[in-house]
């Protein structure tokens, strides 16, 4: 992301009621401070008791709820949904401390859990996630940093074709710069990796902000359809005098 970009930081807690990342990782930094400490396992990951508590409080889609319980008779850190990327996200925005096996909310995260600075939370939870997380570790796909590189350019095209629904087939070329579509890893398993590529390393987490919505209401499903919900255009914004 680059100076093209800017994200409102201003946004009310009743502003992002609807997004799940943003709702989730809240949730998991008040759970640390009115708990104090939460013991971290010996490879340490958030505990079983946590994972649970977590699992129980989590704004999850009622089908990943389901299936999460069919196929899981404990819970683990990585078969919550959200709480394997909370637990590398949270530290690398300095609202976790994570030493001597025990994890810790930080001053940061305390003057930040004030309703009044969820905007400000929001912001930096964004802002971190596409800048310091390699979201090729929960994806399974070849590496890619030219994509987080030049993310900025992806949300001011959706930000331009999203009004109303469309085919992300039609789109996804269209979010990266040519240069980087050049540079796109190949599948061998798929003549367009940029369609992939797209929902996973873009769309997808644009999702679990509350920006955009699926035509399908599956958080694991491909979606045919995006289209930018209201939040995206109060969050994101583009200063145009600055080439993007």
């Amino acid at each position: 992301m680059d100076e093209s970009l800017t994200l409102n930081d201003r946004l009310s807690l009743q502003d992002l009621s609807e997004s799940p990342l943003f709702q989730n990782a809240r949730r998991t930094l008040l759970a640390v401070r009115e708990l104090g400490v939460v013991k971290a396992t010996a490879t340490g990951s958030f505990n079983r008791k946590f994972t649970s508590q977590m699992f129980e409080e989590f704004m999850i889609a009622p089908p990943d709820r389901e299936m999460t319980l069919r196929y899981n008779k404990v819970l683990n850190q990585t078969d919550a949904p959200f709480l394997l990327l909370l637990r590398h996200l949270l530290p690398a925005a300095g609202l976790l401390s994570y030493r001597k096996g025990e994890f810790q909310l930080t001053k940061r995260a305390s003057t930040l859990l004030v309703d009044s600075h969820a905007g400000a939370l929001n912001a930096l939870l964004f802002r971190k996630f596409f800048l310091r997380i390699n979201l090729a570790g929960f994806d399974r796909l070849p590496d890619a940093p030219q994509i987080q590189n030049t993310v900025g350019y992806a949300f001011y095209q959706i930000s331009r074709w999203t009004d109303s629904w469309f085919d992300l087939a039609d789109i996804a070329p269209g979010l990266f710069l040519p240069a980087v579509l050049d540079s796109l890893p190949a599948f061998s398993w798929s003549q367009d990796s940029s369609l992939r590529l797209a929902e996973l390393r873009i769309v997808r987490h644009l999702r679990d902000f509350g920006l955009i919505e699926y035509e399908s209401g599956h958080r694991w499903g491909s979606p045919k359809r995006i289209r930018k919900l209201r939040l995206y255009d109060q969050f994101i914004g583009f200063n145009l005098t600055t080439s993007l």
